[in-house]
C-alpha cells in the first residue's frame, strides 16, 4: 500500500481482493502536489553603495532575503547597497512539499573616495607648491587659474595675489567625488616687505640680513600685549612657533642654520593685524 508519487497530477488507486466466492475492489483518489519551485532571479547584480537595483522572479508567493544586510538589504525585489562587498540575494518559495531557494550574488561598489589634500595653504606669487593626497588616479584642478595653476602632479604655480581653491577628484564606475583645498597667494610686495592690515601707513617688518646663511634678526617696530610668530617653509609645514607679550617693539633673533635652504615664510600676528615676511636661506 505504499505509494510513491512520480509527477504532478491526479490518479485512482485501485484494491482488488479475488477468492472463490468471487472477486472485489475498491478505489481511492489521490492528488500528488508538486515540488516547490523557485524559479530563477533575474535583474542587474551589480550597485553602488546607497543605490538601488529591482530583482524579479516570475514564482509569485516568495520571500526575498540577504546573505549579508550590512552589505546590501532587500524588501519585495528591491536591493539596496549599504556598504562595499558581496551579498548572496535568496527567494524562497514554501509549498506543502517543502522550500525551494533560487539565489543571486550582488557586489557593492564603493563610492569614489578623493582622501584628504596636504601642503601649504599659503603662498607668494611666482612660487611653486606641492599638494599631496594619498589616493591615487585623481585629477588635479584649480577654481581659478588667473591666481593659481596646478598640475597633474598637484604642483602649484602661484599667479596672482587672491584666494583659490584646489580640487582633487576622483573617480569609478559610482560616479566622481572631490576633497578640496583653500589656498592664499600673497603678492611678491607682500612677501618681500610684509604687511599690515588697519595700521599706520609706513610701518614694515623687517628680516635682516635675508637671504642669510642662518641666523637673522626679525624687527617690527610696533607695541602690543601679545602677538604669535611663526617661521613656516615652503611646503606649510610651522617650522617654529614663538608666543611674545608686553612689549613696545619687535626684535627677535632667528637662526635657519639646522634647515633645509630655500624660502620661508615668518607670519606675525597680533589682535586683528598680521604681518608677513619672506626670509631666503642660502
Amino acid at each position: 500500500g505504499s505509494v510513491t508519487g512520480i509527477a504532478a497530477g491526479s490518479a485512482i488507486i485501485t484494491y482488488h481482493v479475488t477468492d472463490i466466492c468471487g472477486s472485489d475492489s475498491d478505489t481511492y483518489s489521490l492528488t500528488v502536489n508538486p515540488m516547490p519551485n523557485a524559479g530563477t532571479i533575474t535583474g542587474t547584480a551589480t550597485l553602488c553603495e546607497g543605490g538601488t537595483t529591482t530583482l524579479t522572479d516570475a514564482v509569485a508567493g516568495g520571500t526575498w532575503a540577504s546573505s549579508s544586510p550590512t552589505v546590501a538589504t532587500v524588501a519585495a525585489g528591491l536591493v539596496s547597497g549599504s556598504a562595499a562587498g558581496n551579498a548572496t540575494i535568496s527567494y524562497t518559495v514554501a509549498t506543502i512539499c517543502g522550500t525551494a531557494t533560487a539565489t543571486l550574488p550582488v557586489t557593492v561598489n564603493a563610492l569614489p573616495a578623493p582622501g584628504n589634500i596636504s601642503g601649504p595653504t599659503i603662498m607668494c606669487e611666482g612660487n611653486n607648491i606641492t599638494l599631496t593626497n594619498p589616493v591615487t588616479g585623481g585629477t588635479w584642478a584649480s577654481s581659478n587659474t588667473a591666481l593659481a595653476s596646478v598640475s597633474s602632479t598637484g604642483v602649484v604655480t602661484g599667479v596672482a595675489a587672491g584666494n583659490v581653491t584646489l580640487s582633487y577628484t576622483t573617480t569609478n564606475t559610482c560616479g566622481n567625488a572631490s576633497a578640496t583645498h583653500n589656498l592664499t597667494i600673497y603678492s611678491s610686495g607682500t612677501c618681500n616687505t610684509g604687511i599690515g592690515e588697519n595700521t599706520n601707513e609706513g610701518i614694515a617688518i623687517l628680516a635682516y640680513p635675508n637671504p642669510t646663511d642662518g641666523a637673522f634678526t626679525l624687527n617690527l617696530p610696533v607695541a602690543a600685549k601679545e602677538a604669535t610668530i611663526v617661521l613656516v617653509d615652503a611646503l606649510g609645514k610651522a617650522v617654529e612657533k614663538r608666543a611674545i607679550s608686553n612689549f613696545n617693539e619687535i626684535n627677535e633673533q632667528f637662526n635657519l642654520g639646522g634647515l633645509a635652504p630655500g624660502i620661508y615664510l615668518i607670519k606675525v600676528v597680533m589682535e586683528n593685524t598680521v604681518y608677513l615676511q619672506r626670509v631666503t636661506r642660502l
